[in-house]
């Protein structure tokens, strides 16, 4: 939980949504495993 508001906090700082950076590392991650 607390990871979640860490990232959430630094998130809102930067004015990005939570939502879509979570996606972004999810698509890098995803594509970095199927390169594998």
């Amino acid at each position: 939980m607390s990871h979640r508001m860490a990232l959430s906090f630094a998130a809102r700082a930067r004015g990005e949504d939570l939502g879509r950076l979570i996606d972004g590392v999810t698509e890098t991650v995803t594509r970095i495993e199927a390169a594998a």
